[in-house]
């Protein structure tokens, strides 16, 4: 049996993709928790001193730090011509972060590609995945920036400051259009889809000032945690 004749067989029977969808739900969420098995044991004695209302409005802040951070990725498939729905784009990337938990890094980008291909009709895979790259390395570089920032009203950090700074540099090169083009063109060659332009300069310093906006997001979950 062919890939083809399997997923005939799978819209010919929705009761069965059901089937096969909510066991593999299962199978990954018994997977996240036998992964860090041995942490519940380390997490219990801080739980138990744990302020319920502080910790309830941590989990609150980071569910706005997903609704936000999906924003960034949307108004990116739009500068190249890709229209994604709020509710689309969120469910893609919902799925993605479940598919971290699976070996191997592969995954988590195939996994937002393939959800919007299905949600949404998205055959555009090479740009899909050109855009999670950029997004990585926008989010890295603002979590560099926001980092060493900080470090004016901290003091004392044992923080290795050169590799990091070493790979901001890196990612801010790999996202300068001589290097863009023929990275993109190497990378998505495979895919059989030409190289992708970059992104405008405004609109990249202005997703760069939005990634750090979310980093900081994310700081104040971390800090009534």
């Amino acid at each position: 049996m062919n890939a083809t004749a399997a997923v005939q067989i799978l819209r010919a029977r929705p009761r069965l993709t059901k089937a096969i969808q909510i066991a593999l739900l299962a199978l990954t969420v018994g997977f996240c928790a036998w992964a860090v098995r041995d942490q519940w044991s380390k997490a219990a004695p801080r739980l138990a001193h744990a302020d319920p209302a502080y910790l309830a409005l941590s989990f609150a802040i980071v569910a706005v730090y997903y609704l936000v951070f999906i924003l960034g990725w949307i108004r990116m498939l739009e500068a190249w011509e890709i229209r994604v729905g709020y509710r689309i784009a969120l469910q893609a990337e919902m799925v993605s972060m479940l598919a971290k938990y699976l070996p191997g890094g592969v995954w988590t980008p195939a996994a937002r590609a393939l959800a919007l291909r299905r949600y949404a009709g998205v055959t555009d895979t090479s740009t899909v995945l050109a855009s999670i790259l950029v997004e990585a390395c926008l989010s890295a570089i603002s979590g560099v920036i926001v980092f060493v920032v900080s470090l004016a009203w901290v003091r004392d950090v044992n923080a290795p400051l050169p590799a990091l700074i070493a790979l901001a540099l890196v990612l801010t090169a790999v996202l300068h259009p001589r290097v863009f083009r023929p990275l993109s063109n190497k990378l998505l060659k495979p895919f059989g889809a030409a190289g992708i332009e970059p992104l405008p300069f405004p609109l990249t310093i202005g997703l760069l000032l939005f990634y750090c906006g979310t980093w900081l997001i994310g700081g104040f979950a971390v800090y009534f945690m």
